[in-house]
């Protein structure tokens, strides 16, 4: 897909970028590596034995193509550690699994659990989440300051996860994240940006506006204001001056930057956008292209799973005409979601 699509913008999927800072800063810290591979060791033993049904919750396998898939790990030996301590007490396997430090699990949950929360808003789609980028990557990095009251294992994991986050999400988000994030109008005033990178995202931004007026648009917009200026209140109002496409544009994008807008947690981008349209129109159509752009892969891959499971051999009886399979697949994520 990358190479048949070459020639056009990659957005790479946050929550790729995500997964891999994890699993990198994981696999770099020899005690949380070996914490892990005992954790797996555990949770197949107690499944193969037969005795996960005595368990209040199900233990979750370490898979490396699943997201956060350390965090459920943990979890669910934290969740289920007095009963799973008692079935290898009867089963004196205490000897074996003795090096699992639960104190360890306990102190690097919280942490990855922040992860966790942040790749569930980022796969998210019910609403734009390409502004969200940005704004939750930069939470994570504050989620990872390093504190006097951290112990070394988790100040070696937040120095790691920091690193990480910069060289393998930071270096490989495109400028159209930061327009995302300039569209999102509580965020207007590029605050968290530098000089050059603000400059960057009004250029980009105003080049993606000049490519919504046609010749024939800045035209009829001419006429108008000749026309108006010639009308009956021509000699006590002010005019407005002619301008050319770059001019309207960056009349209309200064506009825009100057607004203070109040940001509260309803806040809806997309009615906001809807409502501001007549008054933005060139930004408007901008954000209509921006803010569908998806900032993770996760709902097409759920799609492809879905049909995956539907076009098997065990369905011999459901039509191969492909309109009944797209009519199974929404009526499916009709009645999920």
């Amino acid at each position: 897909m990358l190479a048949a699509f070459r020639t056009y913008n990659h957005i790479k999927c946050i929550n790729h970028l995500i997964n891999n800072v994890l699993q990198k800063s994981m696999q770099s810290i020899p005690e949380i590596l070996n914490l892990g591979r005992l954790c797996s060791e555990l949770v197949k033993y107690i499944k193969k034995s037969g005795k996960n049904s005595f368990l209040p919750r199900t233990l979750k396998s370490y898979s490396p193509t699943r997201w956060n898939t350390h965090y459920y790990l943990f979890e669910s030996i934290e969740n289920n550690w007095m009963e799973i301590f008692k079935i290898l007490e009867e089963s004196n396997q205490i000897q074996r699994f003795d090096s699992i430090n639960l104190s360890y699990i306990k102190l690097i949950l919280p942490l990855l659990k922040s992860f966790e929360e942040a790749s569930k808003q980022l796969e998210s789609d019910k609403h734009p989440t390409l502004h969200l980028s940005i704004i939750y990557v930069h939470k994570l990095k504050k989620k990872c300051t390093v504190n006097l009251a951290d112990s070394t294992i988790i100040k070696t994991l937040k120095e790691s996860l920091t690193n990480y986050l910069e060289s393998v999400v930071m270096d490989n988000l495109s400028i159209y994240h930061k327009i995302a994030l300039f569209l999102f109008p509580p965020a207007n005033q590029l605050l968290q940006f530098s000089e050059e990178e603000k400059t960057q995202i009004k250029d980009k931004c105003m080049n993606l506006m000049l490519g919504y007026i046609s010749d024939g648009d800045n035209d009829r917009n001419i006429a108008q204001i000749e026309s108006e200026s010639n009308g009956l209140f021509s000699d006590f109002v002010k005019c407005q001056s002619i301008c050319n496409p770059t001019q309207r544009v960056e009349r209309e994008f200064n506009r825009y930057r100057s607004l203070d807008v109040a940001f509260t947690t309803s806040f809806n981008i997309l009615q906001w956008w809807e409502l501001h349209k007549d008054e933005f129109p060139l930004l408007y159509k901008v954000s209509c292209k921006i803010l569908a752009t998806p900032a993770s892969s996760a709902s097409s891959e759920r799609i492809f799973f879905v049909a995956r499971n539907l076009l098997s051999e065990k369905r011999t009886l459901l039509s191969s005409d492909k309109e009944s399979v797209n009519q199974i697949l929404l009526y499916y994520y009709v009645f999920k979601y």
